[in-house]
């Protein structure tokens, strides 16, 4: 079976196929931008005929009655913008090639476009991001291992830091031991408790605060 026919193309004024013969050649417009730009110029043209006015010679109030005739139609806002930048087009050509001493569409509103409302993300989507966010923060957590290690290797922290480090936790100083002031400090201030207090370990090294086996005797002379 065959296909319907394709309808004629509109008759548009002589200024209207220049300016379309133009879109063409110049800027190479595709079939279908020449059709859209050809029913809009062709639907502009009847209007203005109707008010005793040519496409090539209209007014800014001319395309401005235009303009609200099709706001009265209901005409979507988008629709009524593509024509009026058809319009734009058409004008600004024939001011460039000399046939017109002004743009009657420079003064022109263009409709509103309301902005649309942001569309959800689908489950596919979210993953992407999660596992988009997942891939950018493997690398940062793999340097920091990587940093820790080699402080480590070098004998700069200990294991333990190396841990405390690697495991994101921070080593706090241990704060020293304040001596006691109270009452009981005397009782524990005489050179034979100093003695006790500070007393060799089994294995014969240094006690905790670094006291060698002769400290310890001149300890006991003095008593």
């Amino acid at each position: 079976m065959r296909g319907r026919p394709a309808a004629p193309p509109q008759p548009v004024s002589a200024a209207a196929e220049a300016f379309l013969e133009m879109m063409a050649a110049e800027r190479g417009a595709a079939d279908n931008t020449l059709a859209a730009y050809r029913r809009d110029l062709a639907d502009v043209e009847d209007f203005l005929r109707r008010r005793s006015a040519s496409l090539a010679e209209a007014s800014t109030d001319d395309l401005r009655a235009y303009l609200k005739r099709l706001d009265g139609q209901g005409m979507a806002a988008r629709t009524a913008a593509r024509r009026l930048s058809a319009l734009r087009q058409f004008y600004r050509f024939r001011l460039s090639d000399g046939q017109r001493p002004d743009d009657p569409t420079a003064a022109l509103d263009g409709p509103r476009l309301g902005r649309s409302l942001p569309k959800p993300l689908g489950e596919p989507e979210v993953t992407r991001l999660i596992e988009a966010a997942a891939r950018r923060a493997t690398p940062v957590a793999s340097a920091h291992n990587e940093a820790a290690t080699r402080l480590a290797n070098s004998g700069s922290i200990s294991a333990v830091d190396q841990e405390n480090t690697t495991s994101g936790a921070q080593t706090m100083p241990s704060a020293p031991i304040q001596p006691s002031t109270g009452p009981n400090q005397r009782r524990s201030s005489s050179p034979a408790s100093q003695a006790a207090n500070h007393a060799p370990s089994t294995d014969g090294s240094r006690n905790s605060i670094g006291w060698s086996p002769n400290h310890r005797r001149m300890v006991a002379s003095s008593q």
